[in-house]
């Protein structure tokens, strides 16, 4: 019996350890048209370009998911700490309906704050680390921030990574598709996110405990 209780013991220690460092993800889907922001909603507006060629490339990756960023300790910040875990995914973007030529913009709102792109997924598999190094942004309320356009290069093997290239800025098409959404703010900040390394190794999946903020 004694066995029996430690065994039991250590298995709700796993698992209180696993819901620690695996959170919900939240799901955000793109605005609607009459969206209205103002700075005192503490959100802002996040506008990205995603590289598709072609129609098989749709394919290619299906998520992209943000974890709030502890700049100064280049960690992330578990929601129980007041951070945020946002998933932006295909079918909950704007998917084309407002994608010009070989790019898709997607357009959210999100909380303010700094982010830090740490998993890109493929449906039905597990999300990935992109390499060789990811970056960080800012939202700030009331504001619509655009911060480039990339490409997702999907691992050949089970045991690769996503890799990530940064393509040419198109700010005018980012401001034209902010055009259809009146009753957002429409200064449109062209921001330059920064590639970082975060000061820990990332795996994919989740990541480990060492990368979360204290």
């Amino acid at each position: 019996m004694g066995w029996i209780r430690v065994g039991a013991v250590l298995l709700a220690a796993l698992v209180m350890a696993s819901c620690q460092t695996t959170p919900t993800t939240r799901l955000h889907k793109s605005a609607e048209r009459t969206t209205a922001l103002a700075p005192s909603d503490n959100k802002g507006v996040l506008i990205i370009g995603l590289q598709i060629e072609s129609l098989i490339e749709n394919r290619k990756f299906a998520e992209i998911e943000l974890w709030s960023l502890d700049r100064g300790k280049r960690l992330l910040i578990h929601p129980d700490q007041g951070g945020k875990v946002i998933a932006l995914s295909r079918g909950s973007w704007l998917a084309g309906r407002d994608s010009q030529g070989d790019v898709e913009y997607v357009l959210q709102t999100l909380p303010a704050g700094d982010y830090y792109l740490a998993y890109v997924g493929q449906k039905a598999f597990e999300r990935w680390v992109p390499q060789p190094t990811s970056f960080a942004f800012t939202i700030k309320p009331g504001m619509a921030t655009y911060i480039g356009t990339y490409d997702f290069e999907p691992p050949f093997t089970m045991f690769g990574n996503f890799t990530i290239h940064a393509r040419g800025r198109r700010p005018n098409d980012a401001g034209a598709l902010l055009a259809k959404y009146p009753n957002m703010p429409q200064e449109l900040w062209d921001q330059s996110p920064v590639w970082m390394d975060l000061a820990c190794e990332l795996k994919k999946g989740k990541p480990q405990a060492e990368c979360l903020a204290k």
